[in-house]
């Protein structure tokens, strides 16, 4: 039986993913690794070892073991995790007043997302943002787990 994974883990795996990485979890051992779209095109290209840099090799090296084992699934990114939705559901759970109209503000139209960022570290609201959104992220990778049958701990990670 596998040892269940530490969710902060995933969710600290799924926090850095922007729409050039992608990760991934073994299913059954719960190893989780995270390349870049240059790595995979390279894994799945076949890329001659000659061609890269010794950096890359171990990398492509992994990424090609990933694509080509079954009990690998890619973790949610960031199209699966709707950041703007917890942006607005950061909102909504505010008290009504100034800090709430002012974010709610921030988040509409081109730029929300500079806006927000601003804002709230200007508000003095950025750790309450940030246990939010990580609270959000927990639930998002708590359901993928479950969904993947992959046993998993609410646990905070020692730094």
């Amino acid at each position: 039986m596998p040892i269940p994974v530490n969710l902060q883990a995933v969710v600290d795996e799924m926090s850095v993913l922007s729409g050039e990485m992608v990760a991934y979890i073994n299913c059954k051992t719960g190893e989780m690794l995270t390349f870049s779209g240059e790595d995979i095109f390279c894994a799945e290209d076949d890329a001659d070892d000659l061609c890269l840099p010794d950096w890359q090799k171990e990398i492509v090296a992994d990424a090609k073991r990933v694509l080509n084992d079954d009990d690998f699934i890619s973790l949610p990114d960031q199209y699966d995790i709707d950041e703007y939705l917890i942006m607005e559901s950061f909102c909504a759970s505010l008290a009504e007043g100034r800090i709430k109209d002012t974010l709610r503000q921030a988040i509409s139209g081109k730029g929300a997302f500079r806006r927000f960022k601003d804002q709230i570290s200007l508000l003095g609201v950025r750790d309450d943002w940030f246990n939010f959104k990580n609270d959000a992220l927990k639930d998002i990778a708590a359901k993928f787990l479950k969904s993947h049958d992959i046993e998993y701990v609410d646990e905070q990670l020692s730094e």
